[in-house]
């Protein structure tokens, strides 16, 4: 019938003269006023490092970037912690800290891509490029953080993120597929969504000269985004690449166009952008779904033909590209799936949803290494050198093994 308007039925009386705070206190005849007394507090803006330490990463001058995030509360966000020395590990105090960043949303992952810039993957989909340091700032207090680019192309999380040790390479998967390859600084997306293309260019070469231009490419929906000067764009899409969640990405430290993949579809994919036919199938039919999977070390004795795969039973199994669909070695390491392999000279980092940290063999699979110190899941393992491995997990605390 006749149209009302909702703010003349519900706006406040004009004869409405509540008493004050004071008066209210243990009246009944009033309605509660907490929610009024949650809205007037006084907004808490310092930046704080959450409890859940979630990804790490380690320049070539040994300055760390920690990753934490807030997994408690209404409100979930992440932060982001840099330190120019680590030490022993008792350094790593939000005091100590040369620059932090305070992200609206949990982050996935996080990698240095320079000495002063680091690439993170949001769960909102994001993914951006900060510059940490600048040359024209006072040397003695260079800090200072710099969004040089972003772009949000996933429609879920981002679940993943591997870079070359060439910095040629950079990979990222979601929840929804996608895989991105880019070229100086490419980053391989999954998504099943299909994004518009774009030509803007930024020049950011007097920021940053480490990152040029870039291409990269997406499973799933094939898509190579261009990242000019760390400004990400789509180019070309391959869609469907897995049918489930892609659970890891690692790009090959020989050859700048192969990446191999793992999916929750019981698949492991092997991947060459230059053919016509793209993938190839490392594994597939599997009885249980892949978690992890890593090459080898760049200068790792063991085959460089060689990828190993970890899955949700807890093992870890090396396959050779050139004969796929059969494991070389099988072992069982952990006892929970298998969340991260991080290889070096002849050593294997495993690490999964449990808080036992353990080294292996990369020829064998023999034990070298177990340490169950932690007190909550450990999340991220990063080698310092051959003989110390940096962990950080859920307890909200860095641990330095030391392998004799």
């Amino acid at each position: 019938m006749f149209p009302i308007k909702h703010g003349v039925i519900y706006r406040t009386p004009e004869h409405h003269q509540p008493p004050d705070d004071n008066s209210l206190a243990g009246n009944t005849n009033y309605p509660n006023l907490n929610s009024r007394d949650y809205a007037k507090r006084p907004l808490n803006r310092h930046i704080r490092m959450h409890q859940a330490w979630e990804c790490l990463s380690l320049n070539t001058e040994h300055q760390a970037v920690i990753a934490t995030n807030k997994l408690s509360g209404r409100e979930w966000a992440g932060s982001i912690w840099g330190f120019e020395n680590i030490g022993d590990g008792t350094m790593i105090k939000p005091a100590k800290a040369c620059y932090k960043l305070q992200c609206q949303t949990l982050i996935s992952c996080l990698q240095f891509v320079a000495n002063n810039i680091f690439l993170v993957a949001m769960r909102s989909g994001r993914v951006q490029v900060w510059s940490t340091r600048s040359e024209v700032r006072n040397p003695q207090t260079p800090y200072c953080m710099f969004l040089i680019g972003e772009k949000c192309e996933h429609m879920r999380p981002i679940t993943c993120m591997s870079l070359a040790t060439n910095i040629d390479h950079a990979v990222t998967g979601s929840k929804d597929g996608t895989l991105k390859l880019m070229d100086k600084l490419f980053i391989l997306f999954f998504s099943r969504r299909v994004v518009l293309q774009t030509d803007r260019r930024y020049d950011f070469s007097k920021i940053c000269k480490n990152v040029t231009g870039t291409i990269s490419t997406i499973l799933l929906f094939r898509k190579v985004w261009d990242m000019g000067c760390a400004d990400l764009f789509s180019i070309h899409t391959f869609r469907y690449a897995h049918t489930d969640v892609v659970s890891d990405v690692a790009t090959s430290n020989k050859d700048a166009s192969v990446f191999a993949t793992c999916s929750l579809d019981y698949s492991a994919l092997l991947w060459d952008i230059r053919q016509t036919r793209p993938a190839i199938a490392l594994c597939d039919n599997y009885p249980a779904r892949f978690k992890s999977l890593s090459w080898p070390c760049e200068n790792q004795a063991t085959n460089e033909n060689f990828i190993y795969l970890a899955d949700e039973c807890g093992f870890v199994h090396s396959i050779d590209t050139r004969v796929p669909r059969h494991f070389v070695q099988s072992n069982k390491c952990l006892n929970r799936p298998v969340h991260k392999i991080t290889p070096t000279n002849n050593k294997l980092a495993i690490i999964g949803d449990t808080n036992m940290v353990k080294v292996i063999d990369a020829n064998d699979f023999a034990t070298i290494y177990t340490n169950v110190d932690s007190e909550h899941f450990v999340r991220d393992a990063v080698w310092r050198d051959d003989l110390e491995l940096l962990t950080v997990g859920y307890e909200g605390k860095l641990r330095i093994h030391k392998l004799h």
